[in-house]
């Protein structure tokens, strides 16, 4: 055409940019070419090339070509705009997003699709943008558009963090509209969010509707209550209150709620009040169940208090539950934590053993250590049982068997988990 004096139209050159769309590097240099000629682009021009760059998730090009679209008196259309957004969106970008919904919004006084911020909040929940969740459920509501149950989860999921209740109890309704059955994945970031408020009452309150839903929470559902009540011991004897109250009613009994309290009692190191909640656990005819032996002996392994935690352990085996590795995991450090008394600890090794449980290399390193600090001759069994179980020797306890053990303590000193083949 130029060598024919014709004078490409800009219809031409966009049909050029169309054409090239799948050659990145070709478009620019059309685009740069048209520049040159001093080519002013249309609307079109810049729909083809932010069309590419979204896809292509080049958002700081994106940024350019909308900084300069002003200056040829042109506005991106509605369009290329949603797409953008869902794209910044998608791409864990919901504050980006969200200014470019209100600098369109505001320049061009159009109103983009209200669908668009159901891919902004997502982003924004899994990102724990506050002020973008509230943002787009605010928008989401008036538009009266309905979430479906993997974006509830999600933005369940950011409640739970953040203790938002009031927004929890949204979620849950929307749910309810949609005709999904409660599930334990619904439950518990609820509870979560109440127990981030430290309102122990309406997290159980949750919890044991769970029961009578005939769901099947697990430890893991009151975990936030254990770390709860680490964090601020004063809910302790409000919550076991609590507890005791809802048992009372005639709720389904359960003995996990004890059972996270048992555990915070352990984390907190206080061995007394963790004995007070086994009596109370007792009284209310609720059997124990391992993990209520295995919180236990955990506390006794942290106070090195033997003789208690050897009860605990002589109680399990007379009630008929199965020990499993935490048990014997608690019960080993135990009774090597301190002193050279602890023939035990390789009792329990051996009937770690005998119930088919396979120690792990932490355990035997424990051994190694302590066996190296005393100079027991039976460190050569353990090493060559952890040769047969395919345990390598790792670097930090190599050193520490060349140096004799000497400036460790044991139990403290993490174990290496890299082996030196060597």
């Amino acid at each position: 055409m130029q060598a024919c004096n014709v004078v490409p139209s800009i219809a031409n050159w966009n049909a050029l940019l169309q054409s090239s769309r799948l050659d990145c590097h070709l478009q620019q240099h059309t685009f740069s070419r048209m520049k040159e000629l001093n080519v002013s682009p249309n609307a079109q021009t810049y729909q083809i090339l932010l069309t590419r760059l979204i896809e292509e998730r080049h958002f700081e090009m994106c940024i350019q070509l909308l900084d300069e679209m002003p200056s040829f008196g042109l506005t991106p259309n509605q369009v290329t705009m949603e797409r953008l957004i869902v794209a910044l969106a998608q791409s864990g970008y919901p504050r980006l997003a969200i200014d470019f919904v209100d600098s369109f919004e505001s320049n061009t006084l159009q109103k983009l699709s209200v669908d668009i911020w159901l891919d902004i909040l997502e982003s924004a929940a899994s990102g724990y943008y506050e002020t973008g969740v509230d943002r787009a459920m605010s928008v989401l509501r008036d538009g009266h558009i309905a979430l479906h149950e993997g974006l509830c989860l999600t933005v369940l999921n950011f409640v739970s963090r953040l203790g938002k209740v009031e927004l929890a109890k949204d979620i849950l309704q929307q749910l309810q509209n949609l005709g999904v059955a409660m599930r334990e994945e619904h439950l518990e970031p609820v509870i979560e969010a109440y127990l981030v408020m430290k309102d122990t009452k309406s997290a159980l309150t949750i919890f044991y509707s769970m029961l009578q839903l005939g769901l099947s929470p697990s430890s893991a559902t009151l975990r936030p209550l254990t770390l709860a009540v680490r964090n601020d011991p004063d809910l302790l004897d409000s919550t076991i209150q609590v507890v005791d109250e809802f048992q009372a009613s005639g709720k389904p009994s359960s003995i996990l709620p004890y059972n996270a309290l048992l555990d915070a009692c352990t984390r907190r190191g206080e061995l007394t009040r963790a004995i007070e909640i086994l009596k109370t656990i007792k009284s209310k005819g609720i059997p124990p169940n391992i993990d209520t032996y295995n919180s236990l002996i955990h506390s006794c392994a942290s106070q090195v208090n033997k003789d208690v935690g050897t009860a605990f352990w002589n109680e399990l085996k007379d009630s008929g539950l199965q020990p499993n590795y935490r048990t014997f995991e608690k019960l080993i450090q135990l009774h090597l934590k301190e002193g050279p008394d602890y023939e035990a600890a390789f009792f329990y090794l051996e009937e770690m053993k005998s119930y088919g449980i396979t120690p792990g290399v932490i355990i035997y390193e424990d051994f190694v250590k302590k066996c190296v600090r005393f100079h027991d001759s039976r460190l050569t069994l353990v090493l060559d049982e952890m040769k047969e179980m395919g345990y390598g020797i790792s670097i930090s306890l190599r050193r520490f068997m060349e140096i004799g053990g000497k400036g460790d303590i044991l139990g403290l000193e993490p174990s290496a988990s890299k082996p030196d083949e060597s």
